[in-house]
């Protein structure tokens, strides 16, 4: 994939985070499917400085994990065909803070994307200030509109209270399940399309199949 840079305005292009709350200023190196690089400059008038705290303003480790989160989701919207779609953080785990980071700091972000299949990516991320290391996460990001429409794929999913629940809106709310729907992707794709009746706690009913959708 050819590399590519952008500034703010262009950043606003490929996802939907707005200021106040847009945590990247400037993308120095994307990869689309790969990696993407960047960095936010923090200036003192930044609206969490005035809250956190007084006296003592420095950047909330959330938000840090955000900016890591919002530059890591570049490298899956500038694939063909997701510039300006919807990505949601799902999972978040392995979070470290090391230093604060101040007014006038300079957030360097590294991010990159261990492995993405079927709308569901596994990334990792670095915050850095000075080249020091100040945070660190790894977490999972969810294409909401590749989980929507996958083709040839009906089936019913069975909680494990064998109740119904056809996949919704509500997916995106329930981490554990989406784990579960990529253990169940991850060993369809091992056993070339071969699946029994029950992957991980998931029951999959054939007989009278539905679509995937959200």
């Amino acid at each position: 994939m050819k590399e590519m840079k952008l500034d703010k305005d262009e950043i606003c292009q490929y996802q939907k985070n707005r200021d106040p709350y847009l945590m990247i200023d400037y993308a120095t190196k994307i990869i689309p499917g790969v990696s993407a690089e960047g960095y936010k400059d923090l200036k003192d008038d930044e609206w969490f400085f005035k809250v956190h705290w007084k006296n003592d303003p420095n950047m909330p480790g959330m938000l840090q994990i955000e900016s890591l989160v919002q530059m890591s989701a570049l490298s899956i919207l500038t694939l063909d065909g997701n510039k300006g779609k919807t990505m949601y953080l799902v999972n978040a785990n392995n979070l470290r803070f090391f230093k604060k980071i101040l007014p006038r700091d300079r957030l360097s972000i590294k991010t990159t994307v261990d492995s993405y299949k079927r709308g569901i990516a596994l990334c990792h991320g670095e915050g850095h200030v000075d080249d020091k290391i100040v945070c660190k996460a790894n977490f999972t990001l969810v294409l909401k509109d590749k989980i929507i429409k996958i083709k040839n794929w009906p089936f019913k999913i069975w909680t494990l209270r064998s109740t119904y629940m056809p996949i919704s809106s509500s997916l995106l709310n329930k981490p554990r399940l989406v784990r579960k729907l990529k253990d169940f992707y991850d060993y369809v794709n091992k056993n070339d399309g071969k699946v029994g009746t029950k992957t991980r706690g998931i029951d999959l009913n054939f007989n009278n199949a539905c679509n995937l959708r959200c």
